[in-house]
């Protein structure tokens, strides 16, 4: 960190630091003291990119920074957090898309029944299994917060089908027998689900 540093004498101490977010401002301090002025330059976050740090008093007190972590512990979160998803969140995403069209296929035959016992549940299971995988696969294909809608409207649509088919048999329409296969495998879905969404 470079320091701007002030006489003993009377003087001006000036410490510039430049942030950047949504947009980008400078800041100038300016102070008139007795002792030692120090103003710290910005310094770069991971990405290369200036935080904004306040100016030390000019006193010769240094101020603590807005953020009480190392520019290297954050680095090494940041990085790590992402080399996580590479490693894991993909592979756990491409086995719930898996695991629910297997699902899927479970359900076809038991909802089929529906469709002459109760076709308005029919059509609400069929759509929401139908979500479940569309929703998984475009969701490996987004980023950042995209990625997590659509693997959150999954989830939704994997406990829609999973309480549509427990209605089902409520409602003795379907055997517990039918369904239990496909309950199972959405099971395994929504677990992986919560991982990716938590």
């Amino acid at each position: 960190m470079r320091q701007l540093v002030g006489d003993n004498d009377p003087g001006i101490g000036m410490g510039i630091g430049m942030g950047v977010g949504m947009g980008v401002g400078m800041g100038v301090g300016m102070g008139v003291g007795r002792g030692k002025g120090v103003g710290r330059l910005p310094e770069l976050d991971c990405a290369g990119r200036p935080f904004f740090w306040k100016l030390a008093d000019l006193g010769g007190r240094a101020q603590t920074p807005r953020r009480s972590q190392s520019r290297a512990s954050r680095c090494l979160r940041h990085r790590g957090g992402a080399a996580s998803f590479q490693k894991k969140g993909r592979n756990m995403a491409f086995e719930a898309l898996e695991i629910s069209i297997q699902a899927v296929a479970a359900m076809r035959a038991p909802v089929e029944k529906l469709r002459t016992r109760n076709a308005s549940l029919y059509k609400q299971i069929l759509e929401a299994g139908s979500s479940l995988p569309l929703n998984l696969s475009e969701g490996r294909r987004r980023v950042g917060q995209d990625r997590l809608h659509h693997f959150r409207i999954a989830a939704s649509s994997a406990e829609e089908s999973h309480t549509g088919l427990r209605v089902a048999v409520a409602w003795g329409q379907l055997q517990a027998r039918e369904v239990e296969p496909a309950l199972k495998l959405l099971d395994r879905v929504l677990r992986i689900l919560w991982k990716l969404t938590h």
